[in-house]
This record gives structure tokens, C-alpha cells and sequence, in this order.
């Protein structure tokens, strides 16, 4: 009865256009890099980051691209998962405000065992936007509980004043240098390989600058990038605002993202290469 039950619902999945519903940006994370990773989508250009990097495209950029940005994580995560595709991008946008993030062991698992990615890949409802709960609350519901943007934000503070304080708290020096070292081989890697790397400081709140952890973290990615291609600074900071001295609200987002973007096309040349 169960591996009927399983192979019905296998079918479903692979017939039926499936809605789900989610709950948590920690799903939203898992179902991202299972996407990607199982997705058999090419990309010319890829941002990775954290929930910094949420909500950004690169319109007018006649190229595919995507954000391999996790909300709570960094970019040494996207790295990982990008390195294990078939075929590389041109470009990676590699943001460094949150250098110090680990790498998510549970989110580049499919990757980096190909067992468990066989199971996942032809067993689809194991996959985390494929659970059964997750698929009849869609069905049911008349209204999405897709998580985006917004909601994700309730999971950290709005209020600059208490970001400031944790910033300059709770910084663990050791951290940001062990993840630095640890991009420096990956940006090596696909340097080797023949993809272009631009290193990406998004604009923040003035205030936070002066934080100990944005103090640190800008030291420890001159000591090890100081050579490498970078994104340079938006020319009108006064234009652009946050939700919460990080994170760029939706106005702000998109006139960042015309900016990078055409900070691209302007620079073809230099990434737009087959590898």
C-alpha cells in the first residue's frame, strides 16, 4: 500500500501543475537550492549573496540570470552549489556584505552526494516544495502563503538602532576570516575556469558602515580580494533606502538592480566569453 501510495502520488507531481505553500524563509532556502541544483536551466550570470541580495535582476541584460541569494546565509553557499553544475556561468556577481556567513551543509547536501540527489531526483515528493503537507495546503487554500521579501524580513529586526547594536556586539573576527579564505578558493577556482568574478558591497544605511562587523569584514575582503573585478559603489546613496539600515526596500531594489545591470552590459567584454 505505501509504494503504491508513493508512486501515485510521484505521478501527481509529475502531471499535475503542483501549488504549494510555505511557511518558513528556511523552506524557502531549501526549495532555492533544490531548484537549482536539480534545475536543468543554464545561467550566463548569477548573484549570490543573502537576503541582501533578495529581489535583484538585471533588467535589459540580454542574458539568462538568476539570484542564488539565502535569506540568514551568504554567499560561500551559492558558490558551492555553482561549482557542482555541468555548465558555468559567465559571470558571478559575489556579494560581500555578509562574508562571514558559513556554508550551509544542509542546503548543498543534493550536490555534494550524489545518492541523496539521485533519491531526491527521482523520488520529486522528498523534495522540500513537493512535501505532501506543503502541496495540500496550496490545493486548499485560496490565498498563497508563498514567503517573500516582506514576510521574510519579520525574522530579523526593522528597527537600525538594535541592528547597530548587534553589529557592533556580537562579531566573531575568526568566522569572517575562515569564510573569506574559503571563497578566495572557489573566486580561484572559477577565475581558472574561465568565469568572471565581480565582487558586489551593496549600499547600506550610512550608519552601518561604522559598525565593528561591516568594519571588519570590509578589512578582511581587501586582504583577500584586493586584486579582484568589483562592482563599483551606486553613485547616489542618498536615493536609495532600507528597511532597516541592510536591507533595500522594493523602490531602492530595482534602482540598484538598473544600475547593476547596466554596469554589465557596459562591460560585456570582460565576462561575456564561452567557456
Amino acid at each position: 500500500m505505501f509504494i503504491i501510495i508513493v508512486l501515485a502520488y510521484t505521478l501527481f507531481l509529475k502531471v499535475y501543475p503542483v501549488k504549494a505553500s510555505y511557511y518558513s524563509y528556511l523552506q524557502e532556502n531549501q526549495i532555492r537550492a533544490e531548484d537549482f541544483h536539480f534545475g536543468s536551466q543554464a545561467y550566463d550570470v548569477i548573484i549570490v549573496g543573502s537576503s541582501m541580495s533578495e529581489g535583484l535582476t538585471l533588467p535589459g541584460l540580454n542574458e539568462r540570470s538568476t539570484t542564488l541569494n539565502f535569506i540568514g546565509g551568504g554567499s560561500l553557499t551559492g558558490l558551492a552549489l555553482i561549482q557542482q553544475k555541468k555548465k558555468l556561468p559567465k559571470a558571478i556577481i559575489l556579494e560581500t556584505n555578509w562574508l562571514e556567513r558559513p556554508l550551509d551543509e544542509n542546503l548543498i547536501r543534493p550536490a555534494l552526494n550524489p545518492l541523496y540527489s539521485s533519491l531526491l531526483n527521482y523520488l520529486p515528493f522528498l523534495q522540500e516544495k513537493n512535501h505532501p503537507i506543503n502541496v495540500l495546503t496550496g490545493q486548499v487554500s485560496s490565498t498563497t502563503h508563498a514567503i517573500n521579501f516582506n514576510e521574510a524580513m519579520q525574522y530579523v529586526s526593522y528597527n537600525m538602532g538594535r541592528n547597530m547594536e548587534f553589529e557592533n556586539k556580537y562579531v566573531d573576527t575568526l568566522q569572517i576570516k575562515e569564510s573569506a579564505k574559503k571563497i578566495k578558493k572557489y573566486v580561484d577556482y572559477f577565475e581558472q575556469h574561465g568565469v568572471k568574478i565581480y565582487m558586489m558591497e551593496l549600499p547600506a544605511h550610512p550608519k552601518m558602515w561604522s559598525t565593528k562587523r561591516n568594519i571588519e569584514t570590509k578589512r578582511f575582503v581587501e586582504l583577500y580580494f584586493k586584486k579582484a573585478s568589483r562592482i563599483p559603489p551606486y553613485p547616489n546613496l542618498n536615493a536609495l533606502q532600507t528597511y532597516d539600515g541592510n536591507h533595500l526596500v522594493e523602490s531602492s531594489r530595482e534602482k540598484y538592480s538598473t544600475f547593476l545591470a547596466n554596469f554589465l552590459i557596459k562591460n560585456k567584454n570582460d565576462w561575456d566569453r564561452n567557456l
